[in-house]
């Protein structure tokens, strides 16, 4: 709707050349199937490399079934899920880094876990100055379930999936190397939280 005629000839002098526009349809008509792929293989990906040194977390963990739900159907739709894993043990609650997928773009923080696996710690009290300290490093403070965290840089948002940041990744390489920056800045993260804990 918001394209300018300038914009719609050069599109349609594209597709006129070779067999672009039967290429073009094919993409169209799988598109939700190249989303469900892409956002796979990064979850995948992602996951590989922290077991290098964390074990993951079954809470919220991504899985093909959510994938598909959220990519396919528009009902029953949870787009609350991601890679949790536990770096310290604080009292009687685990300290975890959470990688969260959302309505919006991609997202970690740390997050308090008790002993029978629920989020609901994060909101005790008990946490406010631990908060305040992780607000210092953090782009975002203490929310709802949340101690703190930051965004995953360059944002990627796998819901809008439109934006040109989270469309490279359907490139193993450009992938990869997304992954170990965000990875680094993930541990420089935790690092900083362990010496708040």
């Amino acid at each position: 709707m918001t394209m300018n005629k300038e914009e719609y000839l050069e599109i349609i002098e594209l597709l006129a050349k070779n067999d672009n526009i039967v290429q073009a349809h094919k993409i169209a008509s799988n598109w939700n199937h190249v989303k469900w792929h892409i956002e796979w293989d990064f979850w995948i990906d992602f996951e590989k490399v922290i077991e290098q040194e964390y074990k993951i977390l079954e809470i919220q963990k991504f899985s093909s079934d959510l994938l598909t739900r959220i990519i396919h159907y528009a009902r029953n739709r949870n787009p609350w899920y991601g890679i949790m894993f536990q770096f310290a043990e604080k009292d009687d609650y685990s300290v975890c880094i959470f990688i969260e997928r959302s309505l919006g773009d991609i997202y970690y923080g740390l997050v308090l876990i008790d002993n029978n696996g629920k989020r609901e710690i994060s909101n005790d009290k008990r946490f406010d100055e631990l908060a305040e300290q992780v607000a210092e490093f953090a782009e975002w403070g203490r929310e709802d379930l949340w101690i703190g965290g930051n965004f995953l840089e360059p944002r990627i948002n796998f819901e809008v999936f439109g934006n040109e940041e989270t469309l490279k990744l359907v490139n193993q390489e450009v992938r990869a190397k997304f992954i170990h920056q965000n990875w680094q800045r993930i541990k420089e993260f935790i690092e900083k939280c362990k010496l708040l804990i």
